[in-house]
């Protein structure tokens, strides 16, 4: 189970591991460390950093005109999903 801190509501709330699990926690709720300090939310740093790893190519097909292949257009779609809401 994990505690979020919702800053825009200056709130706690509380997800058990198969909400996190299931990215069901928004991605502007941040975790809340053990010794009660605010840390970040895992799932949006992990859907950061997958943006950010497949930027590259949007770069190759701005270059080369070679097509971004259609699962990393799904999933970098689904992660600009989760990111925006």
């Amino acid at each position: 189970m994990g505690r979020y801190y919702v800053e825009d509501l200056d709130l706690y709330v509380e997800y058990t591991e198969q909400q996190e699990l299931a990215g069901e926690v928004p991605p502007h709720y941040v975790q809340v460390n053990e010794d009660g300090s605010l840390g970040t939310n895992p799932q949006a740093d992990q859907f950061k950093k997958y943006l950010k790893d497949t930027d590259w190519y949007a770069v190759r097909l701005v270059e080369t005109g070679k097509p971004i292949p259609e699962d990393i257009l799904q999933a970098r779609k689904l992660a600009r999903e989760y990111l925006s809401r």
